[in-house]
């Protein structure tokens, strides 16, 4: 009874714990992703350029598989945006084998008030979650429910689900693990699902590679393959979707846009948000009032 009191009160007590308070955004303009969009990309900063409403739809840690489904109960909830951005590199391009994350969606197994199946086959998920979902919970998000604590800095209406950090560089701006991609991979199935929800809606579909520091580029392998792997499903489907890879070993050979390897801090973020309003294949709903540098034409 508390947990359904407090989610009908439209209270988040945890990071992206929003799942309950998407309705009725209707944002023309969707990123989707985990950490590597929602702390890329500032949606304030594009509705200004494009005079549009756009939004981050994101999940912490999370790959593909539980990207979509985010995505998928937006969509029960708002009308078909104009355009999305779909995160896809080989930090989504993958399946956690575990429930990630667990204690930002567990009061949502309760009475299977979201439809979370496709993630109850995980490792760590038990079916006594749907009665008893603080089982899950850590004790701080409990606490958080109780006492209405709610973590307003994650609130849509203030930042529209991103989230920038001011943070500076720290450690060792060389030193970078290596990260594959595999074309085989079963996660893959789920681009198909966007290119379905897409080609059904008539939506614009574009899969980002999103900025990462110059020295990890040299240890991430097979990144060709995700845009063969993008063209084969485009041919399919019979339905365009474009590949954009925002790498760039000249432009983020600068540790002070970066917090570590894989994000970008505030000062990072202006320069890609800049990046993307240079290219002319993408925001093509939105640019025939609007010049790439964001002022109005007319």
């Amino acid at each position: 009874m508390l947990i359904s009191y407090r989610l009908n009160q439209k209270h988040q007590y945890y990071v992206q714990g929003d799942w309950h308070m998407l309705e009725g955004h209707n944002s023309e303009l969707l990123f989707v992703g985990n950490s590597r969009t929602y702390k890329h990309v500032d949606p304030i900063f594009l509705d200004s350029a494009l005079h549009t409403t756009s939004e981050v739809i994101a999940q912490d840690g999370q790959t593909i598989d539980f990207i979509w489904v985010k995505f998928r109960e937006y969509t029960k909830v708002n009308s078909a945006p104009k355009e999305i951005y779909v995160q896809t590199d080989h930090f989504t391009l993958f399946l956690h084998d575990k429930l990630y994350g667990i204690q930002n969606i567990s009061p949502y197994f309760f009475m299977k008030r979201i439809d979370l199946s496709d993630l109850s086959t995980k490792g760590g998920y038990h079916s006594y979650y749907t009665y008893l979902p603080m089982m899950a919970m850590k004790f701080e998000y409990i606490r958080k429910m109780i006492l209405d604590d709610t973590l307003k800095n994650y609130s849509f209406k203030k930042n529209r689900g991103a989230e920038l950090v001011d943070q500076e560089w720290s450690g060792d701006w060389q030193n970078t693990p290596e990260v594959t991609f595999d074309p085989e991979h079963p996660c893959l199935r789920f681009i198909d699902s966007f290119f379905n929800y897409c080609k059904t809606n008539n939506v614009k579909l574009n899969f980002i590679f999103p900025p990462m520091s110059a020295p990890s580029l040299k240890n991430i392998k097979a990144s060709d393959r995700i845009e063969q792997v993008i063209a084969k499903k485009s041919v399919k489907y019979g339905y365009p979707a474009h590949y954009r890879n925002y790498t760039d070993t000249t432009l983020y050979n600068d540790s002070t846009l970066f917090y570590n390897h894989m994000h970008m801090n505030r000062r990072g973020v202006k320069v890609f948000m800049h990046q993307l309003l240079s290219d002319p294949e993408i925001f093509t709903s939105f640019r025939q009032l609007t010049d790439i540098t964001g002022s109005n034409t007319q």
